[in-house]
């Protein structure tokens, strides 16, 4: 059994995978936890029938957040004592040419997304993923990654407008009513995040398209993903998973 591990900003996301099925995954917030705090997070959810921790024998692992890695890593080896801990780079066998001028510098995260992406929608594509900050991925059709977009997220957008101006209250992102009704102050902050979201995406992503010359698949994913995918076109496809996917294929691809 492999296990993956997605540290990001807002949250962490624990999968649990049989060969390429994944079982479980579970998430909980990314705190500046110790050791001890991280060994109790954890345990609350290894009880579950789906996770056999006996067969547990890998462990991917993928961070935005420096800060917690060494007490959180701490924590696995004390959970997971048999297993070798594989940080996520640049240099492992991914499948996909990091085609860009600091290779080193692309996040954990978006090498997991553009394997997922490969492995899963093949190419070209492109993934939006809508975590903390928004970021839209490319994969051409060399199977290259030459280019990505990042820009704020719909909680920094929402967070940002609200500490910013006396007035306004902070929103959270869900469905708003259609414009025409937005007609008062928290309908009209809802959809200016949503449908201001949607038109920021669309106009890169066509973008894109246009000074490629070709038509992309294209994947949305991400915390947020769930608010935004009913309104995006039909040719966008839905993928929660696949970061842990990615991570997966990552560590399969690697092992001795």
């Amino acid at each position: 059994m492999n296990i993956c591990v997605d540290v990001g900003n807002t949250t962490i996301c624990f999968g649990f995978f049989n060969k390429d099925k994944l079982l479980y995954k579970e998430t909980i917030d990314t705190f500046d936890y110790s050791k001890k705090q991280f060994v109790e997070e954890i345990s609350s959810f290894l009880d579950n029938p789906k996770i056999k921790k006996d067969e547990c024998e890998h462990i991917i692992y993928s961070s935005v957040v420096p800060s917690i890695d060494v007490s959180l890593c701490e924590a696995l080896k004390k959970l997971f004592p048999n297993t070798i801990i594989l940080n996520v780079n640049c240099h492992l066998n991914l499948g996909v040419s990091i085609d860009v001028d600091e290779p080193e510098s692309v996040g954990q995260d978006l090498l997991a997304d553009l394997v997922g992406l490969k492995e899963k929608y093949g190419y070209p594509s492109l993934i939006v993923d809508l975590g903390t900050a928004t970021k839209v991925l490319l994969i051409d059709k060399d199977c290259s990654f030459k280019c990505c977009v990042i820009m704020p997220g719909v909680e920094i957008c929402s967070r940002g407008l609200s500490f910013k101006t006396e007035l306004l209250p902070k929103v959270k992102m869900e469905k708003p009513l259609p414009l025409l009704q937005a007609r008062n102050t928290k309908e009209a902050i809802k959809a200016g995040l949503l449908y201001g979201h949607l038109g920021m995406i669309k106009e890169v992503v066509e973008r894109y398209e246009n000074e490629l010359g070709y038509k992309v698949k294209k994947v949305i994913t991400g915390g947020a993903s769930i608010h935004l995918s009913d309104f995006l076109p039909k040719d966008y496809i839905y993928d929660q998973d696949i970061i842990l996917d990615g991570l997966n294929y990552i560590l399969n691809k690697n092992l001795d």
